[in-house]
């Protein structure tokens, strides 16, 4: 049943031009408006695919193939389909609607779509080349994001030796050399090249992460890495853990939003401050403010994206805006869905708990769509190894 050599470079084409479109369009265009027209274009190339892909799987499961990652997939549907429910309950109960509503689902559902259909008509070496072009593409737009011009080495080595997990203002916080745009997408492909021992490819793109200045990406990149680089540690990539073990974390995960809105509480802030001396509000770098000024508001919420018209702009702690608008059962589904997809591989669990550490600093779910199709190839390709055919060195 394999797919005909012209329809594969009909397939590389359209992933190779999404992720063009994520790359230098952001870089150039969404850079300058980044909730202008141009930033839906990558979507559209994704949707374009998706049609293309799925049409494609239709032809295949008609020769008698039963798609994989179908599992997962469902899981996840299922989530979108319950944040889509309690999104029109909120928005009958409180009489507003928000055409951002559906663009944040399309925004959630473009990426888990995309990434099923890839895993069930591209082969692994398929999917390997396609992440090693991304991460070209990627970390060529992010330094046209920055501007050749600011390259300067010395720069980058004062960053990196200033680099604060607390924030402040230093070097590292003031870097020039910050992306908004392709740190997360560098990050999954950093664990996807980890994991399949792409080593060259690894270091490329530890590199960008640390030059790239996102603290949690950071931390958990060097975790990973330290993890495959010393040999008695090597063997937690191929092992499972006990499932209380993720039932521990989902639980953490699920009431670490409120522990995160706590900490943006000013009297908390001044107490930890007098108390230990961390200044938190350079921790939060204002999104502590983002908090503070939509609970003194009164904010109501009439669904998925509605803190988004009440800012003008992404809440950024994802995990707060997800409580905010779908409820603490809507932040609870989403929780238990993305943990379920991962089994209790470990390797899994670690980068699956950087993402929820991430969402309850930043943005990646709503923002995500390339990084997510990255992380979701990963899992798939780790559960279903022998029937995306890795022949590898990994092996």
């Amino acid at each position: 049943m394999r797919i005909s050599e012209r329809t594969q470079y009909i397939n590389y084409f359209i992933f190779i031009l999404a992720i063009l479109c994520k790359g230098l369009g952001d870089a150039i265009f969404v850079k300058a408006n980044p909730y202008g027209f141009f930033n839906l274009v990558k979507y559209i190339i994704l949707l374009i695919g998706i049609f293309i892909y799925a049409y494609e799987l239709k032809e295949k499961k008609e020769r008698g193939y039963n798609p994989i990652f179908r599992k997962e997939f469902n899981v996840l549907v299922k989530m979108i389909i319950i944040i889509f429910i309690i999104s029109c309950f909120y928005s009958i109960y409180n009489e507003q609607f928000s055409f951002r509503t559906v663009k944040e689902l399309i925004f959630i559902t473009i990426p888990i779509v995309f990434a099923y259909c890839m895993i069930n008509i591209f082969e692994f070496y398929q999917i390997n080349i396609c992440a090693k072009i991304s991460a070209t593409i990627f970390l060529l737009s992010y330094f046209l994001e920055i501007g050749i011009g600011k390259l300067n080495i010395s720069m980058a080595w004062s960053m990196i030796k200033n680099i604060s997990l607390l924030g402040g203002d230093n070097d590292f916080s003031k870097s020039v050399f910050e992306s908004s745009y392709f740190a997360d997408p560098v990050m999954a492909l950093f664990c996807f090249f980890t994991y399949f021992r792409e080593t060259k490819w690894m270091i490329v793109c530890y590199i960008g992460i640390l030059l790239m200045n996102k603290r949690v990406l950071i931390l958990f990149a060097t975790i990973i890495l330290l993890i495959r680089i010393i040999p008695q540690l090597k063997s937690l990539f191929e092992k499972r853990t006990n499932r209380l073990v993720k039932y521990c974390l989902i639980i953490v995960f699920i009431v670490l939003p409120f522990v995160v809105k706590v900490m943006t509480m000013p009297y908390v802030e001044i107490y930890i401050f007098n108390r230990f001396g961390i200044n938190m509000q350079d921790f939060w770098m204002g999104r502590d403010v983002m908090v503070q000024n939509l609970q003194n508001a009164g904010f109501e919420s009439y669904g998925l994206g509605s803190t988004f018209d009440f800012y003008g702009k992404l809440f950024e702690i994802e995990s707060l805006k997800f409580v905010f608008e779908l409820s603490v059962f809507g932040w609870i589904v989403i929780v238990l869905s993305y943990w379920k997809i991962i089994d209790n591989y470990l390797y899994l669990m670690i980068v699956m708990t950087y993402i929820f550490v991430n969402i309850n600093t930043s943005t990646s779910i709503m923002t995500g769509a390339f990084s997510w199709i990255f992380y979701l190839l990963l899992i798939g390709c780790i559960k279903y190894k022998d029937n995306v055919k890795i022949k590898m060195c990994y092996l």
